[in-house]
């Protein structure tokens, strides 16, 4: 299971002799920007400017106020990296952050994201070592997507790569649960684009002790002939106070390619969370995923985007969800998605765990369906633009009949290294590019 930490990688000059598996910190361009700037041979610095406008209509329909909303969001962000020899360096980044809400005040925080220490090829081993406030996530956030202060040690062994680590939130001002996180996971990639990988992930409480959730589960990814196939499954257990968990969940899907130049796309997925039908025992079969999630990824363009729905955004949890996606995708310069959800309660409950949609009756499964159009275009190696359009159509399950809507805009200016990007690498060792820990680049040598 790939788990990505910190920054883009960058193409380090043969001059360097450097490791091609030494690079980096992090794959994902959405995450935080490149390391543009080589000032010297020991520091290097990245900035990026993220604006995002988003509005959303009839929201009341599940009790919110006011039924219109609307947002908009100036986020910079900066990146820095101290090379202290070829092992060991220093990663920060810190955002300056504008939003402003419907009905709500102006806001502007500034923070540090991220600040990391890295050790890597410990003691002439195959170790790497992170220490520090750093990214924790998996390959399509289904697990977690999150910045926490913690210690991740990483070991690498041919095709099979391991890792050890324990987190949690420090930051007092955080809106998530100060809870503490244990991961132990192990990969095997048969191939550059093939694996398949176990892990045991906890979540402890540390004031309440009848608090808690394990999860032991399953992660693979394939490709064949140019499709791509996944799987997500996990089996939750632990305390919900005085009840038992005794949860399960499976994701599972499919995107297949054809056309010229393989540029359409079609996607079938499945995914299944339990519910708990009998609240009187002592059991809870509800599956809960982690809270650190965001379960977003890509079928086949160059957009993420929330894949169990850009305007519902549910949780897994007593929830199944099918899902059909049509996309165009043209040699990553621009893409098209558009994708259809159905989604239905596993038992007939008055929760439903959505970021936005809340308090169905109860009474039925039917929960609705959702639409949604993904767009993404990179303007040149510099501008991206992204943009989503959803609405969700109430099923059985809801009183009123109103559907909701919701458009969000990204445009995202980012400064790009002067040379070319580099080629993907074909060895052995290419799945690990979005390993979480790695060596910190050193900037090249003028």
């Amino acid at each position: 299971m790939p788990f990505c930490s910190a920054a883009e990688p960058q193409q380090i000059p043969a001059a360097r002799q450097v490791k091609a598996d030494n690079q980096v910190v992090d794959s994902d361009q959405a995450a935080l920007p490149p390391l543009a700037f080589h000032l010297t041979s020991w520091l290097s610095l990245g900035a990026a400017l993220k604006l995002t406008l988003a509005a959303g209509d009839n929201v009341d329909v599940v009790g919110l106020v006011p039924a219109r909303q609307r947002s908009s969001e100036s986020l910079l962000t900066t990146t820095a990296a101290l090379a202290i020899t070829p092992d060991v360096g220093v990663f920060i980044a810190a955002e300056l952050l504008h939003s402003d809400k419907t009905e709500r005040e102006s806001v502007t925080e500034r923070k540090i994201s991220t600040a990391y220490i890295v050790w890597d090829q410990i003691m002439s081993l195959p170790l790497t070592l992170q220490i520090g406030r750093q990214r924790f996530s998996d390959e399509r956030q289904w697990l977690f997507d999150e910045n926490l202060d913690g210690a991740a040690l990483q070991l690498k062994l041919g095709r099979l790569e391991s890792e050890l680590s324990g987190s949690s939130h420090l930051n007092p001002n955080s809106d998530k649960e100060a809870l503490d996180n244990y991961l132990l996971r192990s990969d095997f990639h048969f191939t550059s684009q093939d694996r398949l990988g176990m892990y045991l992930f906890y979540r402890n409480d540390p004031i309440n002790e009848k608090s808690d959730r394990q999860y032991l589960g399953l992660s693979g990814e394939t490709r064949f002939s140019g499709h791509k196939l996944w799987l997500e499954a996990a089996s939750l257990s632990g305390d919900n106070g005085s009840r038992q968990r005794q949860g399960f969940a499976v994701d599972t899907g499919v995107t297949l390619r054809f056309g010229a130049n393989r540029r359409w796309s079609v996607t079938l997925a499945h995914a299944v969370g339990s519910g708990d039908g009998n609240s009187s025992d002592n059991r809870d079969q509800t599956f809960r995923q982690t809270g650190l999630d965001d379960n977003e990824a890509r079928f086949n363009g160059i957009t993420k985007f929330k894949y169990y729905g850009v305007v519902s955004d549910p949780e897994l949890s007593n929830l199944q969800v099918s899902t059909v996606g049509v996309g165009l995708s043209e040699k990553r310069r621009y893409s098209i998605d558009l994708v259809y959800h159905a989604y239905e309660q596993r038992v007939a409950n008055s929760r439903f765990r959505s970021k936005v949609i809340q308090s169905p009756t109860g009474k039925e499964r039917a929960l609705g369906s959702e639409l949604d159009l993904i767009l993404g275009l990179r303007a040149g190696r510099y501008l991206s633009a992204y943009g989503t359009v959803g609405v969700f159509n109430p099923g059985a399950a809801f009183e009123r009949g109103d559907s909701v809507l919701f458009a969000e805009v990204q445009l995202k200016l980012s400064a790009a290294p002067s040379s070319a990007p580099a080629k993907p690498a074909t060895s052995v060792n290419e799945p690990f590019q979005r390993t979480p820990i790695r060596a910190y680049p050193p900037p090249p040598i003028d």
